[in-house]
């Protein structure tokens, strides 16, 4: 670059994969006050909409300014912004209609009107994340209600990635609409969802078979039926959590282990009922498995399990009483 020459003199392309680069909070608070020609060519970026950073509630106001200035922006992350309102994603939602991705983990003020607002507003969506945040389990959306759910599997048809995880306000209908609409997941995540039966699962695992990741943690009335047909219809599984489901034993990680030879980790924690022979069925059955989590396990034996960690350098076997 020339001597006295900077940023502002390299083209708009170059100076648009150097914002690429550019930290969340630096992008939002201080690149779009430099000029007007620089605000402009922030809300012509088709990148991420990052406001992991923000401590402060973010008000209607603030969101219409945001999303008027990201405009064009493909993904939106509010993970952990716990003031975060109905109101605002709404707003959010009608001025960036081309969304493909959003994020609000831990926002627990949120309801079913977020949703049905995206739903309404960005049908472009393929993965949406309304789970409770990871280091407090409490602070999820528990005002999540089933008729919100249907109207984003009605409307967002393309959805390839859902976590509901902590959402405890939803039941099998809410399963059975993603299932029936969106025939395409790929990952889903219900943990922490009791009120979840056999009939959630098996809709998934008959409507949607390139079905990769399943987390039905604490789904306390599932029972080994649904397991196995989950197994015979989704032989792509990768990555399994079954964990706290008391009702399952060891014919339905047998059936999991035959069928889903791809699995790479299994969550079988607390499931009380299973034996060394679900265990031995992973390790025998599953070649690439990495890693299998079976805390509480009580019926298995620490012979059994030393010994099959012995044959798999590369696997890891999380064993103790605690669940």
């Amino acid at each position: 670059m020339a001597a006295g020459a900077s940023i502002g003199h390299l083209p708009m392309e170059l100076r648009l994969a150097i914002f690429a680069f550019v930290d969340p909070e630096t992008l939002v608070k201080s690149i779009p006050r430099v000029s007007r020609q620089w605000r402009m060519e922030v809300s012509s970026l088709k990148m991420c909409l990052d406001m992991r950073w923000c401590a402060v509630a973010i008000t209607e106001a603030a969101m219409g300014h945001l999303a008027q200035l990201f405009s064009a922006a493909r993904s939106a992350l509010f993970d952990s912004v716990h003031e975060l309102t109905d109101a605002a994603v709404a707003t959010l939602a009608r001025q960036c209609r081309s969304l493909t991705s959003v994020q609000f983990s831990g926002c627990h003020k949120l309801t079913g009107a977020a949703a049905s607002a995206l739903a309404a507003h960005c049908p472009r969506l393929t993965s949406v994340d309304f789970s409770h945040y990871k280091m407090h389990p409490s602070l999820g959306c528990y005002m999540m209600k089933d008729d919100a759910v249907v109207e984003l599997a009605e409307r967002c048809r393309g959805l390839v990635s859902v976590d509901f995880s902590g959402c405890d306000g939803l039941t099998d209908v809410a399963v059975a609409a993603l299932a029936t609409w969106c025939p395409g997941l790929t990952t889903t995540n219900f943990s922490r969802c009791n009120r979840m039966t056999d009939v959630a699962m098996v809709a998934l695992a008959m409507q949607c078979s390139s079905m990769e990741s399943v987390n039905f943690q604490c789904a306390r009335h599932l029972t080994n039926a649904a397991v196995e047909v989950l197994a015979a219809r989704c032989s792509n599984l990768i990555h399994v959590n079954i964990s706290c489901c008391y009702k399952l034993t060891d014919d339905a990680v047998v059936a999991l282990a035959m069928q889903c030879p791809g699995l790479t980790s299994v969550d079988i924690s607390c499931c009380y009922k299973l034996t060394d022979a679900a265990v031995v069925a992973l390790v025998t059955r599953c070649p690439g498995l990495t890693s299998i989590r079976c805390r509480g396990c009580y019926n298995l034996t620490y012979a059994a399990v030393t010994a099959l960690a012995a044959q798999r350098p590369g696997l890891v076997i999380v064993r103790d009483t605690r669940c």
